[in-house]
């Protein structure tokens, strides 16, 4: 949803978390993160905020802002500012492995005290873009990102500086029409994406590193009844319990039928480190490569996953964008 920046106190700068489950910590205002980043050079050209369940995304000239907000749900936690900060880093080393010119570094947002700025409307500014040296992938990145402290290390002195009170993931701003599930809307979707995106997914899926100890049948069926529990909570579900639990006992049903091969697969090494999240609006056209951007960073239950079914989400959506080709093209 994008949303309009409105002029707000700077009394509101640093507040208590409203979104999701309670919070330890206390979360930025985003306008007034919105007002630095088009105050402070950052702005040429259209400005716009949009707000999702978990983050703040701030495009800006040339630039994209993502701020994580201070919150904790059943599939992340994103409460202290700890988390938040290696939470960016995990996305950083991870999606750039998929698009390296999108992802440009880290920034922090630094009170005044630390860059000795006279206090005004915002009270803290802009630090460095901290660009982390890109690891290659395989055993070393799942070593680094099962690692707190090896992580913050990449960080340096930043890492542990009290002025810094938050983080932002700072990437490369692309057009919204060169975004895949705009050109699957518009007709402008080519064979040539396609197998673009097909051969990005199977180069990172071979240097990714092999993962036995999750995927299969079981982490599939706890994520499904993550689902179904959540559907069944909401107030106003579109569902009645009876489709829902026929829904529920069908899925199941077929997990607990290709168990077998599912396992068959984890043993021979196809579950991997992927990208986890890839629906079409997570796909881009950019500078003549095809590349995937936003994998997940915060759940390793979510993103390590059988190869074949990271494949299985893109090709899930070009045949809900009506591109069935596309679709068989993309999996075979």
């Amino acid at each position: 949803m994008v949303m309009g920046i409105s002029d707000d106190s700077p009394d509101r700068a640093l507040q208590a978390d409203t979104d999701g489950s309670p919070s330890s910590d206390r979360r930025i205002d985003p306008v007034l993160v919105a007002q630095l980043l088009r105050g402070g050079g950052q702005g040429e050209g259209p400005f716009v905020h949009i707000e999702t369940h978990i983050s703040h995304v701030f495009l800006a000239g040339a630039r994209a802002f993502k701020l994580k907000k201070a919150v904790r749900l059943p599939f992340l936690d994103y409460s202290t500012l700890e988390a938040r900060r290696r939470m960016a880093l995990r996305e950083l080393l991870i999606n750039r492995l998929f698009a390296p010119e999108l992802y440009l570094g880290l920034m922090p947002l630094v009170r005044e005290s630390r860059c000795g700025t006279e206090r005004g409307a915002v009270p803290f500014t802009l630090g460095p873009l901290l660009m982390p040296q890109t690891i290659a992938g395989g055993q070393d990145l799942e070593a680094l990102l099962s690692d707190p402290e090896a992580l913050d290390a990449l960080l340096g002195e930043w890492a542990g500086d009290n002025q810094v009170c938050e983080w932002l993931v700072v990437m490369r701003r692309f057009a919204d029409q060169d975004r895949f599930d705009r050109l699957a809307s518009a007709g402008g979707l080519q064979a040539a994406d396609v197998s673009g995106l097909a051969d990005a997914l199977a180069r990172y899926h071979q240097r990714s590193a092999i993962r036995r100890d999750l995927g299969g049948p079981e982490v599939l069926a706890r994520g499904f009844a993550d689902v179904v529990a959540t559907l069944e909570s909401l107030p106003d579900s579109p569902w009645s319990a009876s489709e829902l639990a026929k829904f529920s006992e069908g899925v199941m049903s077929r997990i607990e039928q290709a168990a077998p091969r599912l396992d068959a697969r984890r043993r021979h090494g196809r579950v991997r480190r992927c990208h986890g999240d890839l629906h079409l609006a997570n796909v881009c056209r950019f500078e003549g490569h095809v590349r995937a951007f936003d994998a997940i960073e915060f759940s390793d239950r979510i993103g390590v996953i059988d190869i074949a079914h990271d494949a299985a989400f893109a090709v899930m959506d070009l045949i809900a964008h009506h591109h069935p080709r596309a679709a068989s093209h993309l999996f075979n």
